[in-house]
């Protein structure tokens, strides 16, 4: 499940900041906190980076630089992980030998440690954080979640969100908007959604037999890459009276996607971005800040990224696997 990124060592760090070109995996999916080797935690103390570096013996140790001294100071320095997730104000990675989710940083509803309650034994395949929370899919016996699962259980932790949810059929992935979840069914590949109806209506938006190669859940969004390669978003848009109209540039609608076949798509908080078919250049739509980071022009991508954007109004797009 983990991502082979250059090592840190060998690059510099603000090439890092900006793009971290990952293999494409099938099936993974992308968003504001789903789980990768790099990832953006935000808040009103700044935003983080963090990373896992592969060391000599062939570890993956965690490096984080930015502004919250909580998740700065709080990393691991001797822990490896498997991957990465990240939330406001807090960092999560799922630990290479318990396989159970560790974090740190100052989330009060996402305690720092394993999360609890834990069930004694239980071993994890994915993490996917939102705001507040944090879902975990746990690995079957065998540690594959293939479409000839009787069912899957998905832990969560978290503000309105601590529960253990058992699905009847297999789950090949999971990935957390801001107060809310979603995931894939690996036989049908159509999506379910859970949490918070009331602010994204992600919930009962969910489109009901639509097959997708991938999802990826924003702060109140998720967009997912249909068969034919075409997206599809559904969920809340940024009301241009939120904003002061002079610092944004876009008019908001995440759901108004590009008519371009897409390799994959990323959610930030009230906009999307992905990787187009015809020529790995990046798409991005949606509400953006005239301070936002553009992207990357004649460049072929193979990675998901962003930038987080004011304290009062993070527009994080944690790098994921895509």
């Amino acid at each position: 499940m983990t991502s082979q990124c250059p090592k840190f060592q060998e690059m510099d760090y603000v090439l890092v900041l900006a793009v971290c070109f990952l293999a494409l995996l099938p099936g993974w999916s992308c968003g504001l906190g789903s789980m990768s080797s790099i990832s953006v935690a935000y808040g009103e103390d700044g935003p983080v980076f963090c990373a896992l570096s592969l060391s000599s013996d062939g570890s993956h140790m965690v490096t984080c630089f930015g502004t919250d001294a909580s998740i700065l100071y709080g990393a691991p320095p001797n822990i490896p992980f498997l991957g990465l997730t990240a939330g406001d104000g807090f960092v999560c990675g799922l630990l290479l030998d318990s396989r159970q989710p560790y974090c740190w940083g100052s989330n009060s509803y996402v305690k720092s440690g394993v999360p609890q309650p834990m069930i004694e034994g239980a071993k994890y395949s994915e993490l996917s954080a939102g705001d507040n929370h944090l879902c975990a899919l746990r690995a079957a016996a065998n540690e594959i979640h293939g479409p000839n699962a009787a069912m899957s259980l998905i832990d969560c932790w978290g503000y309105n969100m601590t529960a253990t949810h058992v699905i009847d059929e297999a789950v090949s992935t999971i990935s957390s908007g801001s107060v809310f979840n979603c995931g894939l069914f690996a036989q049908n590949k159509t999506v379910f959604c859970w949490g918070d109806e009331t602010v994204s209506g992600v919930v009962g938006l969910a489109p009901r037999d639509v097959r997708f190669q991938s999802i990826g859940a924003g702060g109140y969004h998720v967009c997912g890459v249909l068969e034919n390669a075409r997206v599809l978003c559904w969920g809340r848009s940024l009301e241009m009276q939120q904003v002061e109209p002079a610092s944004a540039i876009g008019y908001g609608d995440v759901n108004i996607v590009p008519i371009d076949a897409m390799v994959s798509v990323v959610g930030g908080r009230f906009h999307a971005c992905g990787i187009r078919s015809l020529d790995r250049q990046v798409a991005c739509w949606g509400f953006a800040l005239r301070n936002s980071t553009s992207s990357p022009k004649g460049q072929k991508m193979y990675a998901c990224w962003g930038n987080s954007g004011p304290m009062a109004l993070p527009m994080a797009v944690p790098p994921g696997i895509c």
